[in-house]
This record gives C-alpha cells, structure tokens and sequence, in this order.
C-alpha cells in the first residue's frame, strides 16, 4: 500500500484521505485490526499542543453511547495520531445531500435523533456516569456545537455521536459559565452573547450557549440544512439581533417547535438547560 503510515497499533494510508480541519487531517485507517478512522495532529505547531492534549482528556473521560468511541492516541516526532470510532458521515453532510445519503443510512426517527443529540450534550455538560448522580467525572462545555461535530454511526439503526472536543473547557467549581480571551466556536453557530462580549476583549460564555447552538442545529436537521437565522452570509449577524428569520417554516404543531424556540432565545437565561431538553423529547 502506498504512502503507509505505522504508528504502533495505528496504521492507514495517506491515500485513504477523508476530511480535514482546523487542527488536522482525518483518514481511514485500522487501529489493532479494527477499522477506524485516524485524526492526525501536528501538535508541535503554536497553541496545538494545547487543544490536542485538552481533546486527549474529553476523550479518555467520556464514555456513552452518544459519544464517538475513543480507541488510543500515539505520536511520532511530528504528529499525534488519534484513533476513533469509523461512522458513516457528519449531520451536516447528510442534511446537504439529501440525494446521497437518505434512504441509504438508516436513520431513527427525528424525534430519536434529537433526542439522542440532546442526551449526548447532557451527559457532556452534567458526566452522569450511567445515570448515576453520585458518579461523576469533569463536565465540559463543548464551545463548538455544529452539524459537523456530530457524526452518524454504521450501526442499524444510526446512532448519533458527538465528535470533536478540541475547543471544549471544564467547568470549575460548579461554575457553569466562564470567561475567553479569545472568542471560540464556528460562526453562525455562535451565540449572540458571545458576540456582543467579543468587544471588551473578554468572552464571557456558559453551558448556555452551546444550548442555543444546539437549537440551530435541531432545526438545521429537521428543515435539511435550513439555519433557522438565515443563510451562510446572513445567519451571524441575525443571531446577533435577535432575527429568526426561518423559524416559521417549522410547523408550531411540530414536536420540536416549543422546545427549539426556547433553546434559541437572545437572552441566556431564558434558554433551557439540557435535562429539560432530554426531558421535552423523551
């Protein structure tokens, strides 16, 4: 096979290429037999190594059904090379080809889908280690709730998996909110308060707004890649004033309408928090 690569246990081809993002490269691969796919990290370059080592931490603490399966993390003199989970596609891909994926992947019904992004968030934010409130590990904020960070796996039926803790931070103390020195996330998935902060320099963000993120999404899945603020260009500035500009496209009779509408709120405070979403989509 050419341009193989061994790390270990690790192994896949550079042809195998997948997708790539802001901190690597994604291939197919097989980790100890099994097929998986590969994340590699160029840790060494500025501010990597950090993100690198806070996701290595997200992902040897989570464990649930609605989290991607962590396998190992190796590394080389130039690279950190993560082996996770193999799923079929990210929930953004199957909501823009529709043509591609639908009737192909076998997918719950929306309310389970929803449901299952909810209690994957939940146990995120909260660590209940199997729904026992005396067992827990660190919550987390994610900081970039999207349609791409969340994958839809090869089992039948498709289980939803969150991916991707590069950006996620602890929460200390109790405190579910805390302060950025710089603004993180991915826009039109950002909400407003984090950038009505964004001017004094300090950030200030919470649990909260991965919950307004997670209503765009909600309604980005049901109305197949319809942002509930707009378009690419537009939906950042109407999350900025408060525009929901497709949210009327949504039925109010629909199942998900009350609980999305609530999830999306300018005003953090008035935004659910997690228990209550899984709780409306039970």
């Amino acid at each position: 096979m050419k341009n193989l690569v061994t790390v270990g246990t690790i192994q896949f081809s550079r042809e195998h290429f997948l997708d790539s993002g802001g901190y690597g490269h994604v291939y197919l691969g097989r980790y100890d037999g099994v097929e998986v796919v590969i994340k590699r990290m160029q840790w060494l370059r500025e501010n990597r190594k950090e993100v690198v080592d806070r996701e290595l931490t997200a992902l040897q603490n989570l464990s649930h059904p609605n989290i991607v399966k962590f396998f190992d993390s190796l590394s080389d003199d130039d690279f950190t090379y993560r082996a996770i989970e193999k799923c079929l596609t990210s929930l953004d891909k199957y909501c823009r080809q529709p043509l591609l994926y639908h009737g192909v992947i076998p997918m719950p019904t929306d309310q389970q889908v929803l449901h299952q992004m909810a209690k994957g968030l939940h146990y995120i934010h909260s660590q209940i280690v199997n729904d026992l409130p005396n067992l827990r590990s660190q919550p987390l904020i994610h900081r970039d709730v999207k349609p791409k960070n969340i994958l839809i796996s090869c089992n039948n039926p498709s289980v939803i998996k969150w991916v991707d803790f590069g950006l996620s931070r602890n929460v200390v103390n109790g405190s579910r909110s805390f302060t950025w020195s710089q603004l993180k996330g991915t826009d039109r998935w950002l909400a407003p308060e984090l950038i009505q902060s964004d001017v004094k320099t300090k950030v200030r963000g919470s649990q909260r707004c991965d919950v307004f993120a997670l209503g765009c999404v909600f309604f980005f899945f049901l109305k197949q890649g319809m942002h509930p603020f707009g378009d690419d260009n537009t939906a950042q500035g109407n999350i900025d004033n408060g525009i929901q500009v497709n949210l009327n496209q949504l039925s109010k009779d629909h199942f998900a309408f009350s609980i999305i509408e609530k999830m999306i709120q300018n005003e953090p405070h008035s935004r659910p928090k997690m228990s209550a979403v899984v709780d409306a989509l039970q």
